[in-house]
């Protein structure tokens, strides 16, 4: 890092765009920071903004550490909510900040960043709504501004889940980013018990623990140890997760692998 850097950027601006239905999540977020660091000015658009939140929460414990807990689990929803908002609000005003969305802290995944804030604050990174559309050179957001003279556009617009090593589409059909899988590992009508996808998850605190736990039971699964209820009972349970889902989290794409809390 430094002036070398910095000087090999032909131009001046670099433009990064959530675009669309994608919001403001981890990966945006992470990227506008660090190229906020070289580039003279980085544009953040997000159309639903989120709720930002510090990797370290008390006496400096990560913040699944604190959270992520049996006693804080247990609490009510409207308490958790309650806490949650003032631990978020504490840190920085997210009105002030042009970063308030629409839906509460608990309806969707929270930005962990810490150093966010701080580059909103300083200017190094400035927020915009979200993009209607693209021109030659620049881009006009739904509030009719527009940038021109843009040298590059990142598009956080999240992923698209398909499976495209299987010849045969039907075996785990997708539609609309969602994907029918009991417990978010075996699909309900496969005969044999033999496939199982592991890792199609967003949790909300550590991701490998979860991985690992789907592991340990895809394993028990293969050698017999444990055995799959039936194929009505699956297809039940999934539209019933569904459904509980669809009660928390706001519809998006970008959640339709969320794991529940249980």
């Amino acid at each position: 890092p430094g002036n070398g850097v910095e000087n090999s950027f032909e131009s001046k601006l670099i433009t990064i765009s959530t675009i669309f239905y994608a919001g403001l999540g981890n990966s945006a977020a992470d990227i506008a920071v660090e190229l906020s660091r070289h580039a003279s000015q980085v544009y953040l658009s997000t159309h639903r903004g989120a709720w930002v939140i510090s990797r370290l929460e008390k006496r400096g414990l990560p913040w699944d550490q604190h959270v992520e807990t049996r006693f804080f689990q247990n609490l009510p929803s409207k308490i958790k909510e309650w806490l949650a908002l003032r631990s978020a609000q504490k840190r920085f005003d997210h009105d002030t900040y042009g970063l308030l969305p629409h839906h509460g802290i608990l309806n969707a995944p929270t930005v962990i960043s810490d150093d966010l804030p701080l580059r909103i604050a300083t200017g190094t990174i400035k927020l915009q709504p979200g993009v209607s559309h693209f021109t030659q050179n620049g881009v006009v957001f739904t509030d009719g501004t527009r940038l021109d003279n843009v040298d590059a556009v990142i598009a956080c617009t999240g992923y698209d889940i398909c499976f495209e090593f299987l010849q045969d589409k039907y075996i785990l059909p997708v539609e609309d980013n969602h994907v029918s899988l009991y417990k978010q590992v075996f699909p309900p009508h496969h005969p044999k018990s033999t496939l199982a996808v592991m890792g199609l998850i967003q949790s909300s605190g550590a991701f490998f623990p979860a991985a690992e736990l789907q592991a340990r039971w895809v394993t028990r699964v293969f050698k017999g140890l444990a055995r799959l209820p039936s194929k009505e009972f699956m297809l039940h349970n999934i539209g019933l997760e569904k459904r509980m889902l669809r009660q928390i989290f706001y519809a998006s794409r970008r959640l339709t692998i969320q794991a529940r809390k249980k």
